[in-house]
C-alpha cells in the first residue's frame, strides 16, 4: 500500500513540474510535436517561450502547459488559432502575437486568466474576435491592439478589470467600438486611441474615472462624440484631442476638472477638423502643462474655458481660422503662463481678455503675437486694446491720466487743469453695460473699483468739448 502511494506521488510530481528556466525556442512543427517526449513532465516553463517557424500549423504538442514564467512570443504565418494552449492559465511576462496573418480566432486561450506583462496583437490581419479571452482578468502592463484589420470589436475582454500600464488601440481598420471593455476599472498608464477609421463609439470604457497617465484620441474620423468619458474627473498626464473629424464639441469630458500635463486640441497640418466649440470642458479648472489650441479651422469660440484658472506652461493659439475672440481665457492666472503665442489666426481681432492683458503687463516669458486680424495683429495692438502702459499716460488732449492700471482696489483720474464743466466718467464692461457714472469736478478723482469682478473695462470721459475712451484692467 505504501509503495503504491509513493509511486503515485512520484508520478504526480513528475507529471506536473517547473522546468526550462532558460526558456525555449520552437522553430519547427516537429519540435512542437515532440515537446512532451523531449521534456517529460514539463508543464510550467520558468523562462520565455518563442515560437517562430514558417511551417508550424498547430500547437497541440503544448497542451500540457499551464504556465509560462517569462514571455510567450508567437511569430508565425500558418497558424489559424491557438489550439494546444488550452491548459495555459498564466503568463508572467508578455504575450506577443506578431504578424500572424492567418490567425482568425484565439481559440485555445479560454483558460488564460492573468498576464504579468503586455498583451500585444500586432499585424494580425485576419483576427476577427477576442472571444477566447473571456477568462482574462488582469494585464500587468499594456494591452496593445495594432493593425488588426479584420477585428470589428474586442468583445471577449468583459472580465478584464485591470491594465497595469497602457491601453493602445491603434490603426485597426474595421474596429467599430470598444465593446468588451465595459468592466475595465483601472488603467495605470496611458490610453491611446488612434487612427481607427470606423470607430464610432468609445462609451464602453465608461467605468474609468481616473487616468494615471495620458489620454490621446487622435484621427478617429468616424467618432462623433466622447460619450462614455463622463466619469473621468482627472487626467494625470497629457490630454491630446487631435483630428477626429466627426467631433464638433468636447461633450463627454463634462466632469474633467484637472489635467496634470499639457492639453493639445487641434487638427491636422493640412485642412482642419469639425470642432466648432469646446463645450464639455466647462469644469476644467487647472492644467499642469501648456494649453495648445492649433489648426482648428471651424472653432469659433473658447467660451467653455471660462472657469480655467491656471496652466503650467505655454499658452499657444495657432491657426484657428474661424476664431474671432479669446474670450473664455479671461480667468487664467497670468503668472501661470510661461510664454504666449498668438499666431496666424486669420479673423482673430479681440485678444484683450484679462489673462492676456495682465501677462503683457508683466510677462513671465516670451511673447509672439503676429499674423492675426487687426486689433490682435501684433503685441502693440493688443497692449493698446488692453490699456497696458496707460499708467501715467495721457488719454486725451486735455491731459487726463488714469492710474494705476491694472488695479485691484481703486483708480485715479487726474488732470493738470481744472476739469471742464459737465465732465463725466462712465465705466462699461466688455458687453457695453454701464456700471458706474461719476462727475469729474476736481483735478484728482478717486474711483473705487473694489466691487467690480476681475476683468477688462472701458472708461469714457465726456464733456461739451470731447469724448475720450480708454481701458482699465481690474485685477
Amino acid at each position: 500500500m505504501h509503495l503504491i502511494v509513493i509511486l503515485f506521488f512520484l508520478y504526480s510530481t513528475a507529471s506536473s513540474q517547473s522546468c526550462l528556466p532558460e526558456g525555449i525556442i520552437f522553430g519547427t512543427q516537429s519540435e512542437i510535436d515532440n515537446f512532451q517526449i523531449n521534456y517529460p513532465g514539463c508543464t510550467e516553463i520558468e523562462g520565455s517561450v518563442q515560437i517562430n517557424g514558417l511551417q508550424i500549423v498547430n500547437l497541440n504538442g503544448l497542451d500540457v502547459l499551464t504556465s509560462v514564467g517569462g514571455d510567450m512570443i508567437l511569430d508565425l504565418t500558418q497558424l489559424v488559432n491557438m489550439s494546444g494552449l488550452d491548459a495555459l492559465t498564466y503568463i508572467g511576462g508578455d504575450l506577443l502575437s506578431k504578424q500572424n496573418g492567418r490567425i482568425k480566432t484565439l481559440t485555445g486561450l479560454e483558460n488564460l486568466a492573468s498576464i504579468g506583462g503586455t498583451l500585444d496583437f500586432y499585424y494580425n490581419d485576419s483576427l476577427t474576435n477576442l472571444d477566447a479571452l473571456s477568462s482574462l482578468t488582469y494585464i500587468g502592463e499594456t494591452l496593445s491592439i495594432w493593425r488588426c484589420d479584420s477585428l470589428q470589436s474586442i468583445t471577449g475582454l468583459e472580465n478584464l478589470s485591470v491594465i497595469g500600464k497602457n491601453l493602445d488601440i491603434w490603426w485597426n481598420r474595421d474596429l467599430a467600438s470598444l465593446d468588451g471593455l465595459e468592466n475595465l476599472d483601472s488603467v495605470g498608464g496611458d490610453i491611446d486611441i488612434t487612427l481607427n477609421e470606423v470607430l464610432s463609439d468609445i462609451s464602453s470604457i465608461g467605468h474609468l474615472n481616473l487616468l494615471e497617465g495620458s489620454l490621446t484620441i487622435w484621427n478617429n474620423d468616424s467618432l462623433s462624440s466622447f460619450s462614455g468619458l463622463e466619469n473621468i474627473t482627472s487626467i494625470a498626464g497629457t490630454l491630446v484631442i487631435f483630428g477626429n473629424d466627426g467631433i464638433t464639441d468636447l461633450s463627454g469630458f463634462d466632469n474633467l476638472t484637472s489635467v496634470g500635463g499639457s492639453v493639445y486640441i487641434g487638427g491636422p497640418q493640412f485642412g482642419g477638423n469639425s470642432l466648432t466649440n469646446l463645450t464639455g470642458l466647462g469644469s476644467l479648472k487647472a492644467i499642469g502643462g501648456g494649453l495648445y489650441i492649433c489648426r482648428n479651422s471651424n472653432l469659433t469660440n473658447l467660451d467653455a474655458l471660462i472657469d480655467l484658472h491656471s496652466i503650467g506652461g505655454d499658452l499657444y493659439i495657432y491657426k484657428n481660422n474661424a476664431l474671432t475672440t479669446l474670450s473664455g481665457l479671461d480667468n487664467i492666472a497670468e503668472q501661470s503662463i510661461d510664454s504666449l503665442t498668438i499666431l496666424d489666426n486669420n479673423v482673430l481681432s479681440d485678444c484683450s481678455v484679462l489673462s492676456i492683458c495682465l501677462y503683457l503687463e508683466s510677462p513671465n516669458g516670451t511673447i509672439n503675437i503676429q499674423e492675426n486680424a487687426v486689433g490682435c495683429n501684433n503685441q502693440q495692438e493688443v497692449e493698446a486694446a488692453c490699456g497696458v502702459g496707460l499708467d501715467e499716460s495721457s488719454t486725451s488732449e486735455n491731459q487726463y491720466y488714469i492710474f494705476p492700471n491694472p488695479s485691484s482696489t481703486q483708480i485715479t483720474i487726474e488732470t493738470t487743469t481744472i476739469p471742464q464743466k459737465n465732465t463725466f466718467l462712465t465705466i462699461f464692461n466688455i458687453n457695453g453695460q454701464q456700471l458706474l457714472t461719476r462727475q469729474i469736478t476736481k483735478p484728482k478723482t478717486h474711483i473705487d473699483i473694489n466691487n467690480l469682478p476681475r476683468g477688462v473695462y472701458f472708461i469714457r470721459l465726456t464733456n461739451d468739448r470731447m469724448v475720450e475712451v480708454g481701458k482699465v484692467v481690474k485685477q
